[in-house]
């Protein structure tokens, strides 16, 4: 499958604005990426490129995995009506998902809740929609991995947006 010339663009503003890892001084974004993020082989830019969307959904499934192991008492769920109010819950959000709803479901969320968003950047509606989740009043923290978004309410957290660069 070839990716859409909106996504490469979005790709090489992804690339040109986000901050290396190495670099970055949040040790919350940092321990996520430790225990869920990282992947042990160095895949340069080049290599990326080119690659299908099934290594990215592979790539992404294997993200998600991480999560979930290191939330185990979490409810997993990709439906808003499925959370229950001060539990922790990873909830995989898609863009059908009415902002109104997850806006009321993270004001009440637990500080070890997270919203995970797939494909953010395929077409400018799903950007358009990810950039609106960032800007929701209950969102304290999000981190834009190009294919896949974190979004957190940390309520001892100023709003903060993070750019990673894994490539």
């Amino acid at each position: 499958m070839a990716f859409s010339s909106f996504y490469i663009k979005q790709l090489i503003k992804h690339y040109g604005s986000a901050t290396l890892i190495d670099v970055l001084h949040s040790p919350f974004v940092f321990k996520l990426y430790n225990d869920c993020i990282k992947k042990n082989s160095n895949i340069s830019l080049l290599e990326f490129i080119p690659q299908s969307s099934g290594y990215i959904n592979k790539r992404i499934e294997t993200i998600l995995a991480k999560c979930i192991a290191q939330f185990p008492h979490s409810i997993h769920t990709d439906c808003i009506k499925e959370i229950t109010p001060g539990v922790p819950f990873i909830l995989k959000v898609t863009k059908n998902s009415s902002l109104k709803e997850l806006n009321d479901v993270l004001l009440t969320a637990h500080n070890d809740s997270v919203c995970i968003l797939r494909n953010m950047y395929h077409s400018p509606e799903s950007a358009e929609y990810w950039n609106k989740v960032k800007k929701l009043e209950s969102v304290t923290a999000s981190v834009d991995l190009l294919f896949v978004g974190f979004v957190f309410v940390r309520k001892e957290q100023r709003k903060q947006e993070f750019r990673l660069r894994l490539f």
